[in-house]
Parts: structure tokens; C-alpha cells; sequence
């Protein structure tokens, strides 16, 4: 299909396919895409510092204060995002004892977190995904991100 093509369609009925959702232009998901199958929300937590095994699938967890983000024991899918919805506050983002949390392809020792402390940070964010037990990986960051 040419590019142009596409780009007419997509302004003439305003809807575009991403990521197994379609998205109004103005950027709401309004349901699956025809076609897709595993399609999957996002679910949204507000500055949630604790959050449980339920809470750690596909979340986005919007914190606008200086807090620590205790998560739960690593389990192979878990996938969650800390985001910075205000002006620079400080985010720790901790493990359990039995975790590790892999930063730039350096494993922290058990039970060590990361933080974003380190004066701006604005729009800071960080994207962790369990790809195996007791593992937490950074796929995703904006901002300066350090072991503490």
C-alpha cells in the first residue's frame, strides 16, 4: 500500500491503527483494532507507593510528589511504568529483597532501587518489565536514572 495512500485515509476518517488500538486522531483509544488479536489497555494508577501483583500488568502509575515505589516481587510479564505527571519531584523505585533490577545492562544487588534524584526531573519516567523471576529490567527511561 503506498504511503500516500494511507495518509488520505487516515485524514479522511480520522482513525489510525497502532499497537493493536485504534486511535482517534486526537490520540483517545477507542477499542481494538479489527484484526488484532492480544490487544491489550493500559491501566492507570494514581501515585500508587505500593503497588500489589495485580497492579504491576500493562500500568502506568502517574505520581506528581517525592515518593518511593516499593514493587512486588518480580513475575515473569510484569510489565509497569513510574511517570512524573508534576515538576520534579524525587522518585525511588524499589524491589524486594529476592530482585534485582537490570539498569543499562548492570544488575543492582538484591533488593536495591533507582532514583531519579538528581535535580530536574521533569517528565521523568521509567519503564520495568519482569522478562524472568526476581528481575526487573529497564526497557524504557527519560531522565537520569542511577542505583541508589
Amino acid at each position: 500500500m503506498n504511503r500516500g495512500f494511507l495518509a488520505a485515509l487516515v485524514a479522511a476518517i480520522g482513525i489510525l491503527a497502532f499497537a493493536g488500538f485504534a486511535y482517534a486522531i486526537g490520540g483517545s483509544p477507542i477499542g481494538p483494532a479489527q484484526g488484532v488479536t492480544n490487544a491489550t489497555s493500559i491501566r492507570v494508577l494514581d501515585n500508587v507507593s505500593g503497588p500489589n501483583a495485580s497492579q504491576s500488568y500493562g500500568t502506568r502509575n502517574l505520581v506528581n510528589a517525592n515518593i518511593t515505589v516499593l514493587l512486588p516481587t518480580a513475575v515473569a510479564g510484569m510489565h509497569t511504568c513510574i511517570v512524573d505527571s508534576g515538576t520534579a519531584h524525587d522518585i525511588i523505585v524499589d524491589v524486594q529483597a529476592t530482585d534485582n533490577i537490570v539498569l543499562v545492562g548492570s544488575v543492582g544487588a538484591g533488593g536495591l532501587g533507582i532514583t531519579n534524584a538528581s535535580g530536574s526531573s521533569t517528565g521523568d519516567y521509567v519503564c520495568l518489565e519482569a522478562l524472568q523471576a526476581n528481575k526487573w529490567y529497564v526497557t524504557i527511561k527519560q531522565g537520569t536514572w542511577a542505583s541508589q
